[in-house]
């Protein structure tokens, strides 16, 4: 795509619009020629324009949603499943056993001639009884 020219199509704008709001078009050349489009072409400043307030509204509707706090009956909810579940773990567990295990893999290569290459595994595997 070329920004040699003073004037560029509409076809060349309308992709880098939402580009051109966000401030991600880094080319001196390229921002030049978009904003003499604008300033040439109504229909794609009407665009742009467009463009910004749904990204504004959508920015704004995010802050607003951000800052919300959740509602107690949520809280109480969560708080009463979490309870369950563990209440359910606690009953599932008991008698049998709890197991621990650990896996380390090293990996060397010494880059020679022969390409040596060397690789140390090291696992553990234990089970421990449940008081």
């Amino acid at each position: 795509m070329s920004f040699d020219s003073i004037f560029i199509s509409c076809e060349q704008v309308q992709p880098q619009i939402v580009l051109y709001i966000d401030h991600e078009l880094f080319d001196q050349q390229q921002i030049s020629a978009v904003e003499n489009h604008f300033g040439q072409c109504q229909s794609c400043l009407q665009m742009k324009e467009a463009e910004e307030r749904a990204i504004n509204m959508m920015r704004d509707l995010l802050n607003r949603t951000l800052f919300e706090p959740a509602p107690q009956e949520l809280h109480d909810r969560v708080k009463a499943q979490t309870e369950e579940i563990s209440q359910q773990m606690a009953g599932a567990t008991s008698g049998t056993t709890s197991t621990y295990f650990y896996s380390e893999v090293t990996h060397t290569e010494i880059t020679t001639e022969d390409g040596t290459q060397i690789e140390i595994r090291r696992e553990i595997h234990r089970e421990f009884p449940l008081e």
